[in-house]
């Protein structure tokens, strides 16, 4: 694929194909490949696509507000239309990138395995931005901090006021978790603050059996008082350590210092 896009960058192809591919960066390499279309290369009326790709790497978004994923070290065997298709996603010692979604965008992955459908629906009205739906089945996932799994859709809204970020149903559970990588995977909508005091409070600890639950407007996560949605996550944790003012956050001032509670066991 990085040969493809560096020979596609000296065909007679629009500006807008070129940046695409040198924004991508494609990695990777085809296998069985097959694409039909019908209409301009870039834009076509209808197509169908089938091939397998191993060692998938795709570029996230570098620009602020774009919040395009990326991803490496990725097998994927995906069939495609123009109004929709299905990938079969196997990842090994890669990553995920999510820019605009956590401090830290690129979650490191041991292994992931999931399918993945998704369509389109056209437009009401000639000009309009189509409809989009993802979903995601069978997602399992590991790496040094945690291990589980996942389903949910997500899909765009239904006005323009509201089409993006969009409306999310996830549910998942974490077979275990170090408690202290929370703060890696608190999205952004939690405010700084709080993000920082998990990172430095948080000593120690094991999570299993964690549940969790996200249903509704993204654009309202993460719901406060169940306004617009659903935010839950169930945490039964063991051997936890809690600095419960953290230095990194109080300073250094003794009057504001407090021992830290160790081996503690909850939810």
């Amino acid at each position: 694929l990085a040969q493809l896009a560096l020979l596609a960058d000296r065909l007679p192809l629009p500006a807008r194909a070129r940046q695409a591919l040198s924004d991508l960066a494609p990695k990777g390499v085809i296998e069985g490949l097959s694409w039909r279309w019908e209409g301009g290369a870039i834009d076509p009326r209808r197509y169908q696509l089938k091939a397998r790709v191993r060692g998938l790497g795709l570029s996230e978004s570098r620009e602020p507000g774009q919040g395009r994923p990326g991803l490496a070290g990725a097998d994927v065997a995906v069939q495609a239309t123009e109004s929709g298709g299905s990938a079969d996603l196997a990842l090994r010692r890669g990553w995920l990138g999510f820019p605009g979604v956590f401090e830290e965008p690129r979650i490191e992955l041991d292994s992931l395995d999931a399918q993945v459908q998704w369509s389109r629906k056209s437009p009401a009205t000639p000009g309009a931005p189509a409809g989009w739906q993802v979903d995601v089945r069978q997602a399992r996932f590991a790496n040094a901090e945690a291990a589980g799994q996942l389903e949910g859709t997500w899909r765009t809204g239904e006005t323009a006021n509201d089409r993006l970020p969009g409306h999310l149903d996830l549910s998942g559970s974490l077979s275990r978790a170090q408690a202290t990588a929370v703060w890696r995977y608190l999205p952004l909508t939690v405010g700084d603050a709080a993000r920082q005091y998990v990172r430095h409070a948080i000593r120690g600890g094991v999570g299993q059996d964690v549940t969790f639950e996200v249903k509704g407007q993204l654009d309202g996560f993460p719901f406060p008082n169940d306004q617009g949605g659903r935010f839950r996550v169930k945490v039964p944790i063991r051997e936890a350590s809690l600095d419960y003012a953290p230095a990194a956050i109080t300073g250094d001032a003794p009057d504001v210092r407090w021992t830290p509670f160790t081996d503690m066991a909850g939810e």
